[in-house]
């Protein structure tokens, strides 16, 4: 009896210490990333708003300079103490009535936001990156009830989401 206990201890040990020695070491996997290495610092001018819905760039431009900084891979400066650029425009803007009460007022939505964005190199003045985001980000909204949000708090929901992916993807790009 002691034997086999021995023996499932020491199999389960080997197993334990193979398996972290491979979780460990890893396969040396780098992602590609639109950004060079020797790029720190990152400008970002307001975005252009190229829809009638006012604000709405300022709200992209904030969420994504608080984004990266928050993600601290770059630096965030002003244009002449950078290496690159990062801008872009607002091209689309829309709320559609998706839920409605009993009387047919509007109690629900859809918020979408699209964005066309580059990477430039500020010396060389380079596109290093340039992408139009046309799968938009929708949200659905409430104007009612317990879950009931104002159009600014799910515009800003909407520009914070999309930051998040724009510095995932020139952080982390796959």
């Amino acid at each position: 009896m002691k034997t086999k206990i021995r023996k499932t201890t020491y199999s389960f040990l080997l197993i334990f210490s193979f398996f972290s020695i491979f979780c460990l070491a890893g396969c040396g996997y780098k992602p590609f990333s639109p950004i060079r290495e020797d790029i720190k610092n990152i400008y970002i001018p307001t975005f252009k708003n190229l829809t009638y819905y006012p604000n709405i760039s300022a709200a992209i431009t904030d969420a994504l300079r608080r984004e990266i900084i928050l993600d601290g891979t770059f630096n965030l400066r002003e244009e002449k103490d950078s290496q690159a650029m990062l801008s872009g425009e607002v091209t689309r803007f829309t709320i559609s009535p998706l839920i409605y009460d009993k009387e047919e007022n509007i109690i629900g939505g859809s918020l979408t936001i699209e964005i066309r964005i580059r990477l430039v190199s500020i010396p060389e003045k380079k596109i290093l990156w340039k992408e139009e985001l046309k799968e938009s980000e929708s949200v659905n909204y409430f104007l009612a009830g317990n879950l009931a949000k104002t159009e600014d708090e799910v515009t800003n929901w909407v520009a914070e989401k999309m930051a998040r992916r724009i510095v995932e993807r020139i952080t982390e790009s796959w």
